[in-house]
């Protein structure tokens, strides 16, 4: 690419990564988390811990030298094919901490309060041979459905699992999860 990138601090991998991940014991095996290529046969347990699987992807990183590579906190607002030059031209917006783990409508919110400052700290154009996306199917979680019967009567929190509030404690409390990921 034709603009610097930053290599990614330990605490970047941690939230590209997904920061939540640090703190969780997984209910898929540890092959899930491992690629064919670099296998780990060093699990320290079957259902390893998140902190574990990130060292493990980190490392998976480090190995084959791909870290100064990756452009973490950025969102991509536009991607197009330049045919005259056979490359692509990619519209960057860099994120300030913490803003990318807020979900689309809550980057919105934020701009139209508090500006663009709040979410952004700069817009950047790039050229590149070769873009690969790692953004995942689920980047951006569904946002609970305002019209659901009783919801205004709800006294407790709803937050998406994408979108752990550490503020809550569910300590002595009923916890409901909802949705496709249940069991």
């Amino acid at each position: 690419m034709d603009s610097y990138m930053t290599p990614p601090t330990s605490f970047q991998y941690e939230y590209w990564l997904g920061i939540h991940q640090r703190l969780l014991t997984h209910d898929r095996p540890a092959i899930w988390y491992s690629f064919s290529f670099s296998p780990n046969p060093a699990w320290t347990t079957f259902h390893p811990e998140g902190k574990e699987i990130v060292q493990y992807l980190q490392g998976v990183c480090d190995k084959y030298e791909i870290v100064d590579k990756i452009q973490l906190n950025t969102d991509v607002r536009e991607c197009k094919w330049l045919e005259s030059e056979q490359v692509w031209e990619l519209t960057l917006q860099h994120l300030v901490a913490g803003a990318g783990d807020l979900s689309e409508d809550n980057r919105a919110r934020k701009i139209k309060t508090e500006g663009p400052a709040s979410v952004y700290v700069q817009t950047e154009v790039v050229r590149a041979k070769i873009v690969i996306s790692g953004v995942g199917g689920l980047v951006e979680p569904k946002t609970f459905p305002e019209n659901i019967s009783g919801k205004e009567k709800f006294e407790g929190e709803i937050f998406h699992s994408a979108r752990w509030n550490y503020d809550v404690d569910l300590k002595d409390k009923n916890v409901i999860v909802v949705g496709t990921g249940c069991r």
